[in-house]
């Protein structure tokens, strides 16, 4: 192969009787060459060549980037996104999320990579005493995505945990999980969590707090928070934290494999935190 300008002014390819132009390639080929782009190079590919403009817009290029299983996760969604193509249904995934499961769960798509992403609401999690009116509210907030919100009021030990399977994340790609919370005035008593993410995840120990400082002196474990992870503020009012990361590897066990989230701490925990859910997505850098 070899630059040179055709009449088309593209790439041609010597060999045979004549040249070839990159512009001559039927489109299959060219959706085949996009594919392996990102999602977000195929459409700058598409606003800044007309050459890749059709192959870019087709439904055959973004149905490879849609998750091999999106027809049989839209149709049990209770808010169908609408769309009259492929790219449509694509961007429509990655700008808002659908719901499924009674609104227990969300799923949208990363508009980088078109790898799929999760919440598990508060209603999805198992959560330690929430059937119990005096440990916890389940609550509406404003800000949230989901019916309702699980308000802590007091529980002998806070544990919560959630679980997905490896067959609804992207297959050979590394995820975290954040728990995705707000924190009440008196959130003192809640500063130190031990979580837990995989299969056989280790333990480890974040700080739910964004500002420490005005417990520093007071708090029993203060110099245990040097160094932890401490939370995000996120866009739409909630905190983050990361809980943890995992790489999916779906082909090797089928899909089946049950992957499980735990957050936990020991003593008793009060009116200190409000859980949104557990959000999965790719993994920096994926």
């Amino acid at each position: 192969m070899e630059d040179g300008n055709s009449g088309g002014g593209g790439i041609e390819f010597a060999g045979g009787i004549g040249n070839t132009s990159f512009d001559d390639l039927p489109e299959g080929c060219i959706v085949n060459i996009l594919s392996f782009a990102t999602p977000v190079d195929a459409l700058r590919l598409s606003r800044v060549s007309s050459l890749f403009r059709s192959s870019a817009n087709s439904d055959a290029l973004w149905d490879r980037f849609l998750p091999s299983d999106y027809d049989s996760i839209i149709p049990n969604s209770t808010e169908l996104p609408s769309f009259s193509s492929k790219k449509e249904l694509f961007r429509a995934l990655c700008s808002r999320p659908i719901f499924f499961d009674d609104c227990k769960k969300s799923l949208w798509l990363d508009k980088e990579s078109g790898k799929k992403c999760y919440m598990l609401g508060a209603r999805g999690l198992s959560i330690e005493s929430s059937d119990s009116p005096h440990h916890w509210a389940w609550i509406k907030d404003k800000d949230s995505r989901f019916p309702e919100v699980a308000e802590l009021k007091s529980v002998p030990a806070l544990d919560i945990r959630g679980e997905i399977t490896t067959s609804m994340m992207s297959p050979g790609s590394r995820y975290a999980a954040y728990l995705v919370y707000k924190l009440q005035r008196n959130a003192f008593d809640c500063l130190l969590v031990e979580t837990s993410v995989g299969v056989a995840g280790a333990d480890s120990t974040i700080c739910l707090n964004v500002d420490v400082e005005p417990f520093w002196h007071h708090h029993r474990n203060s110099n245990a928070v040097l160094g932890l992870k401490r939370p995000k503020k996120r866009r739409d009012k909630w905190l983050e934290i990361e809980l943890g990361e995992y790489f999916n590897e779906a082909a090797k066990s089928g899909g089946l494999e049950p992957v499980a989230i735990q957050v936990k701490a020991g003593g008793e925990t009060w009116g200190c935190v409000v859980i949104e859910g557990i959000e999965i997505r790719p993994a920096i850098g994926q």
